[in-house]
């Protein structure tokens, strides 16, 4: 319960963060917080990550619909895996609803973090959440998965 109210309450910020981002920063377009190194810059991504696969919404929802679907049914099947596995899943989860809702309701999605120190391609909020989940949960299983143990040494 703990981790469904985690990602309820990540979601909001994201459409939170989403809402200013679009009433105060689409109108000027850009505002450097540190000069060379971040700016805030309104982006309409109608694709995915780096801007792939333009205009492709009903594929992005029909994807994150089958995501979010194989994410909760794992959850529920490995209960009890551990606090980081729970934790990682939500934040995947919030980063994917809150990127979801956009493309539903927009058929976009509002990005607008610019990492300008390397002119990376700006994102958002539920991008970060999806990219430290990911993170996070390649971490559980390399060093904390017990189940993986259970299967090596069944094959041993």
């Amino acid at each position: 319960m703990l981790y469904i109210m985690l990602s309820v309450l990540l979601v909001i910020a994201d459409q939170i963060i989403k809402f200013f981002t679009v009433k105060y920063l689409a109108p000027s377009g850009s505002v450097v917080i540190l000069k060379n190194i971040l700016s805030l810059t309104y982006v309409e991504n109608r694709g995915a990550a780096f801007g792939i696969l333009q205009d492709g919404r009903w594929f992005f929802i029909i994807v994150t619909i089958v995501i979010l679907s194989v994410l909760t049914y794992y959850l529920k099947r490995h209960q009890g895996r551990g606090r980081l596995f729970n934790f990682s899943i939500s934040l995947i989860y919030a980063g994917a609803i809150g990127n979801f809702i956009d493309r539903l309701f927009k058929g976009y999605v509002v990005d607008m973090i610019h990492a300008t120190f390397i002119d990376f391609p700006v994102f958002n909020f539920a991008d970060s959440l999806i990219v430290v989940g990911v993170i996070l949960l390649y971490v559980y299983i390399l060093f904390f998965d017990r189940e993986k143990e259970v299967v090596n040494n069944e094959r041993d």
